[in-house]
């Protein structure tokens, strides 16, 4: 008998583990997705720290990173005994990429993109006091863009801000094996939230109006840690929130089932009570309410979870405890932070008749539909807006000169309307066609029936919300950290020891 144990094959142990559910955990992680953990781990933490990534030399840093994670997901890889239970074998990685549906649609998108990047329409002239643009020849039935400034914004610019996150994707997609990774991930984006929302709340409490106390900005009340605008920040937060949410779950859950007393679960809650301090602290009160219509759905989901719970497993005492000790920070953070006030600036963002923002909103959202309206097959170019919009802002006052000086439109503060203004009817298809792909592959793993997944695509939807009213979407942050945990709900189904 002894001899028999000692001899036991390490695929019967396989077998073994497989049916104890303890198949991932036995082998190590291939040397090639421990690099890219590592390197996606730094650029998920570089996004929000390098002043949200809205200028040149981030954007660019930001794509480096994306290169050299694509390049590390498509190498090939050769498992050893270490790194799998099923022994020794060769994995090749492309073909997992070419039949990812998502491939293609961000293929599409970017070759869209260089089309009208190569067949400008306009382009803009100045004499070093003024600028205008003026058309310039053309290929007519091809898509069209702008000859315009790259370190401004132009189609070139636009391509280094999307094609980040989608190699991000693609990266993950093909990359990733095992839950370990994804969990990893995850970790790194709750703890590098919660860090960055501590130094935002410090800087608030005790700032001296400057970013991290030593850069100046412009416009003090507009940043938020590191982000230079506070509606960015809000929504950064937001998917963080969702992200901690999501992994205690998650870790909760795990322990239910192994009986076990003790789980990091606390934690993430902890990180996830911090987040949410820190989206009152931006100031963004569109985020603050998707927050806490986020909350209240956890919170609910969390009790329905529990009443219908027939083997209640947990150790009453630690739940107890936690409970209390959170109970007892949001109650002391929520009086020091005066939580309340925020709550009763809600109104503002509804009243349209005191708040000019949003009328201005409204009237600009008018004026990029004019504009959409008149080239919207193919529109005017990827990075076109900022550049000619004055062209139908200037039929609308109250956002034209409101103080006397013309006013500069960067973005619509409508993401879609935007988006259909500079790609048309073809490029918001494309962009459409890419969410309806990941749609059918999440139903297709029943991602109703997994709440940790439920809770990230909440998460998503909410910030979906937030880009009617703002531009999330050209925040690499925020796009890059959206699309991440887009990937990441999908790979979560795939790699569940269910399917």
């Amino acid at each position: 008998m002894p001899t028999f144990f000692s001899t036991q094959s390490r695929r019967g142990r396989g077998i073994l583990q497989t049916f104890r559910g303890e198949t991932r955990a036995a082998a190590r992680l291939h040397p090639l997705e421990k690099a890219l953990l590592i390197v996606v781990s730094v650029h998920l933490c570089f996004l929000p720290w390098a002043l949200g990534t809205m200028h040149v030399w981030s954007q660019s840093i930001s794509l480096g990173f994306a290169g050299l994670e694509i390049v590390l997901a498509l190498i090939n890889r050769n498992y050893t005994e270490d790194h799998s239970n099923e022994g020794s074998f060769k994995l090749v990685m492309w073909p997992k990429l070419i039949r990812f549906p998502i491939f293609w649609v961000g293929l599409a998108l970017l070759l869209y993109i260089t089309t009208q990047a190569l067949n400008p329409s306009w382009e803009f002239v100045t004499d070093g006091r003024m600028r205008w643009m003026q058309p310039i020849a053309h290929i007519t039935w091809l898509p069209t863009g702008m000859r315009t400034p790259f370190k401004d914004m132009n189609a070139w610019r636009m391509m280094m801000i999307y094609g980040a996150p989608w190699l991000l994707m693609w990266s993950l997609w093909v990359g990733v094996t095992r839950r370990t990774t994804i969990q990893t991930i995850l970790t790194v984006v709750v703890i590098n939230a919660a860090l960055f929302a501590l130094i935002g709340i410090l800087q608030k409490v005790a700032g001296n109006g400057k970013i991290l106390w030593l850069i100046p900005h412009v416009r003090i009340k507009t940043f938020f840690a590191t982000i230079l605008y506070k509606n960015h920040a809000g929504a950064f937060l937001n998917l963080a929130l969702a992200a901690s949410a999501a992994i205690a779950w998650t870790l909760h859950q795990r322990a239910k089932r192994a009986l076990s007393r003790g789980t990091a679960a606390p934690l993430f809650v902890f990180c996830g009570v911090v987040v949410a301090f820190a989206v009152r602290m931006t100031e963004s009160r569109a985020a603050l309410m998707l927050m806490m219509a986020f909350t209240l759905f956890v919170v609910g989901l969390s009790a329905i979870a529990h009443l219908t719970n027939q083997h209640k497993t947990e150790n009453s005492w630690q739940l107890t405890a936690t409970i209390l000790l959170l109970g007892t920070f949001c109650v002391g953070g929520a009086y020091f932070l005066k939580f309340g006030d925020s709550i009763e600036n809600i109104g503002n963002l509804l009243d349209r008749d005191r708040t000019n923002s949003i009328l201005h909103r409204q009237t600009a959202a008018v004026a990029t539909l004019e504009m959409a309206t008149d080239k919207i097959a193919t529109g005017w170019g990827a990075g076109s807006f900022r550049h000619f919009f004055p062209a139908y802002q200037q039929h609308h006052p109250s956002i034209y000169k409101p103080w006397g000086e013309t006013l500069r439109w960067e973005y619509a503060h409508n993401d879609y309307l935007q988006v259909l203004a500079e790609l048309g009817i073809v490029g918001a298809l494309i962009l459409a066609l890419g969410l309806a792909s990941a749609v059918i592959i999440l139903l297709k793993h029943k991602f109703y029936k997994h709440p940790n997944v439920v809770i990230l695509m909440v998460g998503l939807v909410l910030t979906m919300a937030h880009c009617w009213i703002d531009f999330q979407s050209y925040n690499p942050a925020v796009l890059c950290h959206w699309c991440l945990l887009g990937v990441v709900a999908i790979k979560w189904l795939q790699l569940d020891p269910q399917h």
